[in-house]
């Protein structure tokens, strides 16, 4: 009874941990699309749209997430002006006859072309004006995007002010054109000296005069002021003057008169918001306080008792204000130059929700790595208490087991009932969560990024140019820096040793430790083995000793080439193999050729050339050469190394544009008694065959997926010229694939999935099929916990792509349709049973029992 009540609680269990893993698959793919640092921004139609460092224009929902919403690349946009109307964003410069028009909403995009360089743009509601350098002026419909051009004279300066209907365009400061239905409506001259705002129909002059339109006699009439500088106009009624302390309501009739003080903070930057049914004056202190003065009611009443005041409080100071729409009710966005703030309500000034910018770490150099997170402290704790086990105290034994059970249980069940089924540790507790750690130039740190999304640590800034970032263990990283080498917590950043650079400019890995690359190899800490290593350079390769117990390496052998080295690969330690052979339909095994050690060098002088070369021995195992006729880019050449089989890309120029992939699979004779020592062994390839495919789409980059323990089919990831990060499965590049004859039975018996030999590959799949990528960056890939499932991410300076692969599908997952519920059910009812039979049973053998006597 108590066995079978055990099997009914770790099937429920189970089946929860199995629900727990389809969750944690709900939303597998993670992108942050980076933008680097905002030159300007602005806020149009709820989207804020910037110009970055990156020369793009993008889009942020600033109110949402904070994501990137759309983003454009424009050729020399850091010198680009932007201006923002309603609906509408507009992106020119000097050295371009181009205006870039721009649907803040959705980035459509639409180019206007000009017959001179644009120098301003003023919005006019429905369009805008746009002074282009040989002095036209010209009028852009946000609509249709059609150009009018405005006969003038030659045109240097305009201010625009439009009420939605008409506008008015003041040009060279002495000049006033009245714009509707697509005509001029008056046009008059008049001089009222240098201009500092144009609004409502009123001008301030730089020396504070105001003057005032009047349309029914079509001139500026002056309006005395004597008394106020600093002014700015609010409507065609009112204006304001800032003092250091207060602000001055001033209104406007033969003459300025106070209306009333509103006092602020010493210093305050004051500022005028206006939508189209509310006008708000804003002073922010540098404190972060904000005094917020609504003016609507009393621009309506003129009763200086109806201006309402409230105070914002930020944690810091923002310089960035903007009116906006939450749910409907009128807020006000304050964010500062790293878009970090608040949205507060214009009701009663409470915060409605803070404003957290995305992070905006990347790597100018490309160097990233991924890696497994550390332990936490509870799963260390967890997994010394199972090991701890005192074989002499069964009882005790027995006990501890049960209080850990059952504590495992009422933790289960709380967080049952506080989250239901579902959990945020999933992904951490089957290792879908990795850590791609990285050195930001621009902020001086060291960071790393969860693959789930968000940043797991950031180190304190350090002062110096980075040159190289690797793992030194499970618990430790270490970073190379012009003046020192630094060991750092992988856990949290923190710096746990700090060793002097004596010029070493790479981290080489070597059997759970590392290795500092200058002009001499030197380990970080000895090791109990011999170790190899390969060290290349412009056209040679050689070969390093470190015996066991010392730290020193020294060269044991060096190999030249004719030609220069175009790339090299090596298989990566932590690849791991689940068979040495295939077995064929004859009952034999075609062994496959396994060296851990073996180098593959792509060399190029007249033609591109492939050597296989023992790392341990330097001896030349193969070599093969492609025709002369190709003429190759050769910074499109790229190649990767695993199991028994190579696997390189390059694209070629001539006979014809065609980007190829080439594969090598290498063969072993059947395995016979061999010595103990590398260098006697026979380490010859028995057999080498190759085969070339053609891609549809330039690659610029390949990578193998890597499984825990190596039964999960292999496939070939690469990115491609258009930003698509696509899977190859190894058996499609497949170089024993027929191409002269019918595939036979045997045929099919002795290869997975096996199919006839065809030179174009077809479309691969892409693993970013919702995102488009920026394809300059680096695949990074790490396995989980599951042997079908990898984690792929692929980071640049543009965007951060995190996802899984399963080349061999979920075959140790259960799917989302698993039946979860007939399950449960079969248990329950398997338990009733036997509690109902049980009864039974037990009368039946004390029957026997009596018979048997």
């Amino acid at each position: 009874m108590k066995a079978l009540s055990s099997i009914l609680i770790l099937s429920l269990i189970s089946f929860v941990h199995a629900v727990l893993l389809s969750d944690a698959f709900t939303s597998k793919e993670i992108i942050n699309y980076l933008y680097g640092q905002l030159t300007q921004f602005e806020l149009s139609n709820n989207t804020l749209v910037g110009v970055s460092t990156s020369d793009q224009l993008v889009g942020i929902d600033v109110k949402g997430d904070n994501a990137v919403h759309w983003q454009i690349h424009i050729h020399n946009l850091g010198s680009s002006k932007l201006s923002t109307t309603k609906e509408k964003v507009y992106i020119y410069n000097e050295e371009s006859h181009d205006i870039y028009q721009v649907d803040s909403k959705n980035g459509a995009l639409n180019i206007v072309t000009l017959s001179a360089s644009p120098v301003h743009i003023a919005d006019a509601g429905q369009g805008v004006f746009v002074v282009d350098s040989s002095g036209r002026l010209a009028y852009i419909d946000h609509a249709t995007g059609s150009v009018s051009k405005l006969e003038l004279e030659v045109v240097e300066t305009i201010r625009v002010d439009s009420n939605g209907r008409f506008a008015y365009v003041i040009v060279n400061d002495s000049r006033l054109l009245k714009f509707g239905k697509g005509r001029v409506l008056f046009d008059i001259e008049f001089s009222v000296g240098s201009i500092k705002y144009f609004k409502s129909g009123i001008i301030i002059t730089e020396n504070d005069q105001v003057f005032k339109l009047n349309e029914r006699k079509k001139k500026f009439t002056r309006i005395e002021n004597d008394s106020f500088k600093n002014l700015q106009v609010i409507n065609e009624n009112f204006l304001y003057s800032s003092l250091d302390d207060s602000i001055k309501i001033i209104s406007i009739t033969k003459k300025v008169e106070l209306v009333d003080t509103l006092h602020i903070k010493s210093a305050s930057r004051v500022e005028l918001l206006n939508s189209p049914l509310n006008d708000l004056i804003v002073a922010s202190s540098s404190i972060g306080v904000k005094d917020v003065f609504d003016l609507t009611d009393f621009l309506i009443t003129k009763n200086p008792n109806s201006i309402k005041k409230f105070t914002i409080k930020l944690s810091h100071s923002t310089s960035h204000d903007f009116l906006t729409v939450h749910e409907d009710k009128l807020a006000l966005l304050s964010i500062d130059n790293e878009l970090n703030g608040g949205l507060f309500s214009l009701f009663d000034g409470q915060l409605i929700k803070p404003i957290t910018s995305h992070y905006q770490y990347y790597s100018n150099s490309n160097s990233y790595i991924i890696i497994n997170p550390p332990e936490s402290q509870q799963t260390i704790h967890q997994v010394h208490e199972i090991l701890e086990v005192d074989n002499k105290y069964i009882l005790t034994n027995w006990l501890t087991r049960v209080k850990r059970h059952l504590a495992e249980l009422g933790k289960f069940i709380v967080s049952l009932a506080k989250n239901g089924i579902t959990s945020n540790e999933s992904s951490e507790d089957f290792g879908f969560t990795k850590y791609i750690v990285f050195f930001d130039d621009s902020h001086q740190k060291l960071v790393a990024i969860k693959s789930t999304g968000g940043i797991a640590w950031e180190s304190v800034p350090i002062h110096d140019e980075f040159i190289s970032l690797d793992q030194l263990d499970q618990d430790r990283l270490i970073a190379i820096f012009h003046g020192f080498v630094l060991v750092f917590d992988s856990s949290d950043g923190s710096i746990i040793e700090r060793i002097r650079n004596e010029n070493y400019t790479e981290i080489v890995k070597v059997r759970g430790t590392a290795a500092l690359r200058g002009e001499s190899t030197i380990l970080l800490n000895s090791v109990s083995e011999d170790s190899f290593l390969v060290e290349k350079g412009e056209n040679y390769i050689s070969g390093q000793f470190i015996p066991h117990g010392e730290v020193t390496a020294k060269q044991t052998w060096k190999f030249r080439f004719g030609e220069t080295i175009v790339n090299m690969a090596s298989i990566d330690p932590d690849s791991t193999t689940s068979s040495v052979g295939i077995p064929l339909a004859d009952k034999s095994v075609l062994y496959k050729y396994l060296n851990p050690n073996l180098v593959s060098v792509l060399t190029f002088d007249k033609q591109l050339k492939l050597y296989l070369i023992d790392g341990i021995t330097g001896n030349l195992l193969h070599v093969s050469a492609h025709p002369e006729e190709e003429i190759i880019d050769l910074s499109s050449v790229k190649i990767v190394m695993d199991d028994n089989w190579i696997v390189y890309s390059y694209f070629i120029n001539s006979p014809r544009f065609e980007q190829r992939i080439n594969v090598v699979d290498l063969f072993d004779k059947p395995p016979m008694q061999t010595s103990n020592s590398v260098f006697d062994r026979d380490l010859s390839i028995d057999s080498v065959k190759t085969k070339s495919f053609i891609n549809p789409e330039r690659i610029l980059d390949i990578a193998s997926s890597k499984t825990i323990y190596g039964i999960t089919t292999k496939s070939i990831i690469a990115i491609t010229e258009s930003g698509q990060l696509i899977e190859i499965p190894k058996f499609v590049l497949n170089s024993r694939r027929i191409d002269d004859r019918v595939l036979t039975r045997q045929d099919y018996s002795n290869d997975f999935s096996v199919i006839p030999y065809d030179p174009i590959l077809a479309q691969p799949p892409a693993i970013n099929h919702k995102y488009q990528l920026d394809p300059t960056g680096k695949i990074l890939i790490k396995p989980t916990r599951f042997e079908s499932t990898s984690v792929i991410c692929y980071f640049n300076k543009c965007n951060q792509f995190c996802s899984v692969i399963q080349p061999s599908k979920s075959f140790d997952i259960l799917s989302g349709s698993f039946a979860k519920g007939k399950l449960t059910i079969t248990v329950i009812l398997l338990f009733i049973v036997f509690v109902i039979t049980k009864p039974f049973v037990f009368n039946k053998k004390l029957n026997r029992q009596w018979l048997d006597r």
